[in-house]
């Protein structure tokens, strides 16, 4: 038994030597903390090494800019292919917020309503079988309160709670939403969302659909025993709710928009719509316009059944924030405990 236990802890130390010496790549605007930045240089690795999960990618932001991004491991377990800092990963949920922007962009122009039946803008009932469907709203929609499963998973779509009366995340929701701007503005959402926000971004390593271009480097998803995942299918048909691929320094620009945003610029929301979509909605709580609420913090996860977790937080007044990508179905609680690395070394804000 001390054999084997001895045995393990060596082959965790030796992966973890050889994600960091030779899978990483680094660059500093500046230096934000040495002491944090040694830290996690070093437990990362480790941590990348314990749960099984081949590679992570990270940015920090200080004072309104990225002051330091670090890649560790591989795109594959499989293969030699160190991440680096072009590498694309799987946003999963984190899509939520950007396509959540670009619709508050739409009801600031007048061409869709918060709070009117989003029924009211197709020209058939959604769900013609279930009245109280025309009931939901947009702000429903951003707020998780639609009534809707996350996912049907191949059944008929039905409301599991009255529209707008309790918290129920949803996925589904997005899609309705997606549905109706696209009846809107008549166009794919892909091409709608480079137009209105990841090209104006400079977000020129993302996008709601594949693209070849992408896979010049590209993190594979792996399950939870740290294997890659074959026959994965690519995102072919762009979904608002999870189809994002993008980096943690592309996903970055968009924490800027949201920490210092330039009113003036054609695609930024005026300061009225900015103020309520980071305003805490009375139903369901702690949540905004497409993000959680926590504090000063505003935060979003995502997580994707074809092997990646990642998750983005920012503070709404001190400029500070991070994102954190992982390719490995247990990347969930690696970047949970990258961010208590970050938060116990006292280089993020307190919740206050």
């Amino acid at each position: 038994m001390l054999e084997t236990t001895v045995m393990k802890h060596l082959l965790l130390t030796t992966i973890a030597a050889v994600l960091l010496v030779g899978c990483e790549t680094t660059s500093w605007a500046s230096d934000p903390s040495p002491a944090v930045v040694t830290q996690l240089k070093e437990e990362v690795p480790k941590l990348l090494a314990e749960h099984d999960v081949p590679g992570l990618s990270m940015i920090l932001i200080r004072n309104g800019n990225i002051v330091w991004s670090h890649a560790f491991g591989n795109r594959r377990s499989d293969r030699n292919t160190p991440l680096t800092e072009r590498t694309v990963f799987e946003a999963a949920s984190m899509s939520k917020p950007l396509f959540a922007y670009a619709a508050l962009k739409l009801m600031e122009q007048g061409k869709l309503d918060l709070d009117r039946s989003l029924d009211s803008y197709l020209p058939e009932p959604y769900l013609p079988d279930q009245p109280n469907a025309a009931k939901i709203t947009a702000r429903m929609v951003l707020t998780h309160t639609t009534g809707f499963p996350n996912w049907r998973f191949g059944k008929p779509l039905t409301l599991r709670s009255q529209p707008g009366s309790k918290f129920s995340y949803s996925g589904e929701g997005f899609v309705y939403l997606q549905r109706v701007i696209k009846h809107l503005m008549v166009k794919d959402l892909d091409r709608w969302m480079k137009n209105r926000l990841l090209s104006p971004l400079d977000m020129d390593r993302s996008s709601y659909v594949w693209q070849k271009r992408l896979a010049d480097d590209f993190a594979g998803g792996h399950n939870k025993a740290g294997k890659f995942k074959e026959g994965r299918r690519m995102y072919r048909k762009a979904n608002a709710a999870y189809t994002l691929y993008t980096t943690p320094g592309d996903y970055g620009k968009f924490l800027l928009e949201m920490i210092r945003p330039d009113h003036e610029r054609l695609h930024t929301l005026e300061p009225t719509m900015f103020r309520e979509m980071l305003t805490d909605q009375p139903v369901p709580g702690n949540y905004g316009l497409g993000w959680a609420l926590s504090g000063g913090f505003v935060s979003h996860s995502g997580a994707n059944v074809t092997g990646f977790h990642c998750y983005s937080r920012f503070h709404k007044t001190r400029g500070d924030g991070l994102v954190i990508m992982t390719n490995g179905d247990n990347g969930a609680a690696v970047w949970k405990a990258v961010v208590e690395i970050i938060d116990v070394a006292g280089d993020v804000p307190d919740d206050k």
